[in-house]
Formats: structure tokens, sequence, C-alpha cells
């Protein structure tokens, strides 16, 4: 081969090289953005979505995405002759689930130390003296899912609304056990958050304007997810 002719072909193989960087990049930025939209969302969400296997594959797509590009660029993929490094090895799914798990942990407990400074979270004790109840009480108003509560650092917590006298508590019972068995933090997020099928309102704020129904089928629906 000529030295022209060898030279052309290098230059093929360098824009062929950046073109497959390009594609390679654009495609983990894409996915990247699904991941980042992922961890955007509140702590509870996210363990829900880890359970979901579009929200798996994401993740292990841009793993395999990221480590696939650092290969083709150590590999030769942009005229590097450093063969000898082998594959770059992506973080198992294990360990990369693992710490978005810790992850969501942290960013849960920091909110919920925030509701608890804010007097929006409180201890049994306190719960129990504002509605009047004996600690048994509230521990039979549990076991029936009547109320929940959030763990904060090994503490239980409840939420303050249980005691707010512009919500009918009985309705709130209600709601609480239509809820079923997910988990507190789950419960409170839904409480707390905006939904379509109530206007735009959150669930609190639809039991203020006497929307007990349309709460109910929404918890219920909710809780069959």
């Amino acid at each position: 081969m000529t030295s022209a002719a060898r030279s052309g072909a290098a230059r093929g193989a360098g824009g062929s090289g950046r073109s497959e960087v390009r594609h390679l990049v654009s495609s983990a930025h894409r996915t990247s953005d699904q991941v980042r939209r992922l961890l955007e969302r509140p702590a509870d969400e996210i363990l829900q979505a880890l359970q979901d296997r579009s929200a798996l594959q994401a993740m292990g797509d841009l793993q395999q995405q990221i480590a696939t590009l650092i290969h083709f660029v150590i590999s030769g993929g942009l005229g590097s002759a450093n063969d000898a490094a082998g594959p770059a090895q992506a973080p198992s799914e294990t360990e990369g689930f693992e710490a978005l798990a810790q992850q969501a942990a942290a960013r849960g407990q920091q909110h919920f130390a925030a509701l608890v400074e804010q007097g929006e979270l409180l201890t049994p004790t306190e719960l129990a003296a504002r509605l009047g109840w004996t600690r048994q009480a509230l521990s039979r108003a549990l076991s029936a899912r009547r109320v929940f509560y959030v763990e904060l650092e090994g503490r239980r917590c409840y939420p303050a609304f249980f005691a707010d006298p512009t919500y009918e508590r009985r309705q709130l019972e209600t709601v609480s056990r239509a809820l079923g068995d997910l988990p507190g933090a789950t419960k409170l997020r839904f409480m707390t958050s905006a939904k379509g099928s109530l206007g735009g309102l959150t669930p609190l704020q639809a039991l203020a304007q006497g929307q007990v129904g349309e709460v109910l089928r929404t918890a219920q629906g909710f809780a069959e997810r």
C-alpha cells in the first residue's frame, strides 16, 4: 500500500472511530437523562422504580454504554496504540443498584429530618398527646392501618396531619386503610403529592375540600399498582 493510501485509510478509520464515539456518547446522553429524571424523583418513588424492569434496564444500559465508550477509546478507536489495556469493566448491576438504593435512603432520611424540624412529623408520644390517646390506643390504630409512620434513624415518626383539625380524622384513617400495606414513606408521599385524578390537588387538599370519595378511589388505584 502506498503512503498516500495508508494515510487515506488512517483518515477513514479515524473518521469512522469518531463517528462511533459520537454515536456512543449520544446514546449514553439519552440514557443518562432517563436515569437523571429517575434520581430527581422522591426517595420512596426511586425505591419503587427500582422494582421496575424498564428502570433497571436503563441503568444497566448506561453502565454498558459508558464501559463500551471507554474500551473503544483505550483500545484504539481514536487511533490510540494502547491495545494492552483490555476492555473496561462496568460496575456490576448489583453494585450500581445498591449505590442507588443507598442514595435514595439518604435523601429520604434528610427529607424526614426536615419534616421533624418543621413539626410535620411527630413522635408517638406527641401524636398520642395531641389526639388524647394512650400509647395502647395508638398501637391499636397502627395495627388496624388507620395511621402510619415513617422511620427516621430507627425512630417512628407520625404525620402531624392526623391531629390537624383541618381534616376529619376518620376520613384520614379510611384513606390510610385504603393504601393497604404500602410503606409509610410511600403513604406519606401519596398524601402530599398533587394528583391529576384530583384536579392537581394533593389528597390532603382534596379531603379538606370534602372530596372523600375521589380521594378514596385514587388511593385504591394507587395501592393496586
